[in-house]
């Protein structure tokens, strides 16, 4: 009997902000509801596929349904470990998924101005070896 395989590809088509952050969580998601006019709400956290061991990662969502448009904050380093290992230097992780195209240099501009972010970049989502674990639901 013939062996036949799945293969499943997933189309990576969102922007991936990196962000360092000293602070908390819920404050850095304060911070960003204040400058950005979000609201970005608590949800279920994100565990880590790759973890031996028992990882979550808190995460925070905003729906902006005028600029159809979803950010998902996550928390990248914990003290159990990293949600994208290769990305250790980013404490959290801004995931932009949109319909609608938006100014992406205007929106870190503004994160940049959060007293609480040290820096801010965007990352090329296709060179991520473990970019599979951005794919979660929020």
């Amino acid at each position: 009997m013939a062996t036949h395989y799945l293969d499943i590809e997933y189309h990576y088509d969102f922007d991936l902000i990196g962000i360092s952050c000293h602070e908390k969580e819920y404050r850095l998601a304060w911070s960003l509801n204040q400058l950005l006019g979000w609201n970005l709400a608590r949800v279920e956290d994100v565990l880590n596929p790759d973890q031996k061991t028992h990882c979550e990662h808190a995460c925070f969502v905003f729906e902006d349904e005028e600029m159809r448009t979803v950010f998902t904050l996550v928390e990248n380093a914990t003290s159990q470990g990293a949600l994208l290992p290769e990305l250790l230097k980013w404490d959290y992780l801004l995931k932009i998924e949109y319909n609608v195209e938006i100014d992406s240099d205007q929106l870190l501009r503004t994160i940049r101005k959060s007293p609480f972010v040290l820096a801010a970049i965007p990352l090329l989502v296709e060179k991520l070896k473990l970019k599979q674990n951005l794919i979660f639901q929020s």
